[in-house]
């Protein structure tokens, strides 16, 4: 019996190892897109623009994507291929001032350690600064959590934003966006 009960720990062991390790890779990935085509944009939206333009990734249906978005108009999205499956989309507002990642699922612990980290490093020439939610923002959030810090700059501030869902079962779990802007809307 004792044997049978440490066999089935290890097996829960090797599960939760492998649970933690898939996290950690949506994390990652969650992460790696943001920099790669939501920071690349604020830098160049004409060049990453273009890029998409040539790109395998399949186009969102216009229809679809102003569902996802609550009935926003103007954008476009792209599929992000995640181990075959079409967990995240990349979303680019009509203008050269907003990107987002939306994603299916994520763990919520680590992508709120992921959105502080984040803020907190800004690059060289930006000084990080948190942002206040008004009431508008939290009504807009429902039961899901709203982050928002920014990178003010010399020219313009990028305003970083996350709206993460901790129900396993919502439609969008997380949307972490980038605004372009010249000035903080407090």
């Amino acid at each position: 019996m004792a044997g049978r009960r440490g066999a089935c720990w290890l097996a829960i062991g090797l599960l939760s190892i492998g649970l933690v390790a898939h996290a950690d890779e949506r994390t990652a990935f969650l992460q790696q897109q943001y920099q790669t085509q939501c920071l690349e944009f604020a830098a160049a939206p004409d060049k990453v623009r273009e890029r998409l333009q040539t790109s395998q990734l399949t186009e969102v249906p216009a229809v679809q994507l102003r569902q996802l978005l609550l009935g926003s108009d103007g954008s476009r999205g792209w599929l992000l291929p995640y181990r075959g499956r079409q967990e995240y989309i990349l979303v680019l507002a009509e203008g050269n001032s907003r990107c987002a990642i939306l994603a299916r699922h994520v763990d919520v612990e680590q992508t709120l350690n992921l959105f502080e980290r984040l803020i907190n490093r800004p690059p060289d020439s930006y000084r990080s600064r948190p942002l206040a939610l008004t009431e508008a923002d939290l009504r807009y959030a429902g039961d899901a959590e709203i982050r928002r810090g920014a990178w003010q700059g010399a020219e313009h501030t990028l305003v970083h934003e996350l709206l993460i869902s901790t129900r396993k079962n919502a439609p969008i779990q997380a949307i972490l966006a980038l605004t372009l802007t010249t000035k903080i809307e407090q």
